[in-house]
């Protein structure tokens, strides 16, 4: 399937190479720690040193170029984007699609697609080289914007203002998302059918209203299928069971605001639906005939705003509901369950351009009320956390086009509490500190 979609795409470039209007483009990034501190206790203990950090959305030395090209009519098109990554995992890959529009109202894409109808871009920071923790974007279970890897995409706008977008997936290794970007399933072991494949089929409906903002609703598919099959196995965990396993399918249901100049909101529900079945029998002696898995409603706030010199940007989100149960465990009735508690964060990220550079801090905060889990005669409470970060930054366009940051972060990091076995899920309050820096390139 890949080898046809890169023979299409580069049969598309050689077609309209001479006739095409081409255009190149891309980024390149880095981002570093110059000095880390993981004592959770103090600033005396620290490591010097300059060494490549994986943070935010991508690796610590990036590459992108992109390649576009169009025929004179504006009917038929394609796009290439090649990438090269390097610190952590070396990632080198090509992005590829093609695209025919036979009629004004009627596109057809094979290939990558990317923020199709896309009113939920509020940007919070840049995270290419601050490493945000994201507490008030939590309500992302539907791929951050609109991404698809490689498949087969139709985009309708059948009256003005009315855009649709319809996605069926082609390959599973980066499509299958669990509420985020990675997959249980792999070609390797034979585990993703067809079947599982097109479950998760995405579509978009979005409808400007002229001068008031964009209203859109949006499924993302899942299976139902839950990968990880020791959800109940918590006599020895630090952590509450998650629910990160839950091949959910979601509706997504929301409102971007345009309407004053200089101010931009986003205001997003997601609701997952009921997850019932196992992807993997678990391990013996557990044998769970049924499994009730239920992923958190989540409600996002986001804005983006500016005065003069002053820009701000910031989110708020909770997540609640959440919860499974699991019945019929070890051939009896007994019935393990988990209710993970309420999850609000924030995000908060004031700047202020000074005209020789741009100061700015981000902020973020999470609480988490206690998580319960019960079995049988046992019941357990997970103490409530609280996790934070601090990352006071300065910001400067060194050359048209190039940006330098330099920062100092500060971050919550809990360890495990020494406790009774039966209240041992309490907390120590320690911190981490670093001085990240970093350079972005647009051409």
């Amino acid at each position: 399937m890949k080898r046809f979609l890169l023979i299409a795409s580069l049969l598309a470039f050689s077609s309209a190479l001479t006739f095409a209007d081409i255009s190149l483009g891309g980024s390149l990034v880095g981002n570093w720690i110059v000095v880390e501190s993981t004592s959770s206790s103090d600033f005396d203990d620290f490591n010097t040193y300059f060494r490549p950090y994986n943070g935010g959305l991508s690796s610590s030395v990036r590459g992108r170029l992109n390649v576009s090209a169009v025929n004179n009519e504006n009917t038929f098109g394609g796009w290439m984007q090649f990438r090269a990554q390097a610190g952590g995992p070396a990632d080198f890959r090509m992005l590829t699609s093609v695209w025919w529009q036979p009629l004004s109202s009627i596109k057809v894409t094979y290939g990558y697609m990317w923020a199709g109808a896309n009113p939920i871009g509020v940007v919070l920071t840049d995270d290419d080289v601050l490493a945000m923790r994201f507490y008030g974007r939590s309500a992302n279970y539907i791929p951050w914007a609109y991404e698809i890897m490689s498949g087969a995409h139709i985009e309708l706008t059948p009256i003005e203002n009315l855009y649709i977008l319809g996605s069926v997936p082609l390959d599973n290794s980066p499509n299958l998302s669990y509420n985020g970007w990675n997959s249980p399933y792999t070609v390797a072991n034979g585990d993703a059918t067809a079947e599982d494949i097109f479950k998760h089929t995405m579509a978009r409906a979005a409808y400007t209203i002229p001068g008031v903002g964009t209203a859109r609703l949006t499924f993302a598919g899942g299976t139902g299928n839950v990968s990880d099959g020791s959800l109940f196995e918590y006599t020895s965990a630090v952590h509450a069971p998650g629910l990160g396993s839950v091949d959910a399918s979601v509706f997504d249901i929301g409102f971007t605001y345009t309407a004053l100049e200089n101010l931009k909101l986003d205001i997003g529900f997601e609701f997952p639906l009921q997850g019932n079945d196992w992807l993997k029998a678990p391990p013996p002696p557990y044998s769970p005939s049924d499994i009730k898995a239920h992923v958190p409603v989540a409600v996002n706030l986001r804005a983006n705003a500016s005065s003069g010199a002053f820009d701000f940007a910031g989110g708020v989100s909770a997540k609640f509901g959440g919860k499974y149960t699991v019945s019929d465990i070890e051939g009896n009735d007994n019935e393990f369950k988990f209710e993970q508690g309420f999850i609000l964060g924030f995000t908060l990220n004031p700047a202020y351009d000074l005209g020789p550079l741009t100061i700015g801090v981000v902020g973020e905060l999470e609480l988490n009320t206690k998580d319960k889990v019960s079995f049988g005669d046992i019941d357990y409470t997970y103490d409530s956390r609280v996790n934070w970060s601090v990352i006071p930054y300065v910001q400067k366009n060194v050359f048209s086009g190039g940006t330098v940051y330099a920062g100092f972060q500060i971050a919550s990091n809990l360890t495990k509490s020494d406790s009774s076995p039966a209240d041992k899920f309490e907390w120590d309050q320690g911190f981490d500190w670093s001085i990240p820096v970093g350079l972005i390139y647009y051409f």
